[in-house]
């Protein structure tokens, strides 16, 4: 069995709403488009989190096969509570590599994040 990867691009986020409910960003349509040559379109299967921004970047990346997809909760995203700022990003470098601190309270564990995607993975 062939799986490819394919992490979500990047979403329009707001502070407005969930991160699982962001759409993907304009750039991030046309980055998943640009892939799309990539990736190969005879998949018998797509797997997506049930996240909105991933599930619209399977549909830019392979829109004739999209009633093929099949969303799980166990691909969503890291639960986390986490502030809307500019720090995002070096908080969520620091989980990836397992230097959690104050900034983490509230987050699943990166254990617990694995063992989550391993359950999912077919």
């Amino acid at each position: 069995m062939k799986v490819t990867l394919v992490r979500h691009a990047m979403p329009s986020p707001s502070p407005a709403a969930a991160p699982r409910s962001w759409p993907l960003s304009e750039e991030g349509r046309r980055d998943a488009e640009r892939l799309r040559s990539r990736v190969r379109d005879d998949h018998r299967l797509w797997l997506s989190s049930e996240e909105r921004k991933a599930v619209e970047t399977l549909e830019c990346l392979c829109p004739h096969t999209i009633r093929r997809v099949a969303q799980d909760a166990r691909f969503n995203e890291v639960v986390r509570v986490e502030p809307f700022d500019d720090a995002f990003r070096s908080r969520r470098r620091a989980w990836v590599e397992g230097e959690l601190d104050e900034r983490h309270v509230g987050w699943e564990s990166p254990p617990d994040g694995g063992r989550s995607f391993r359950r999912g993975n077919p």
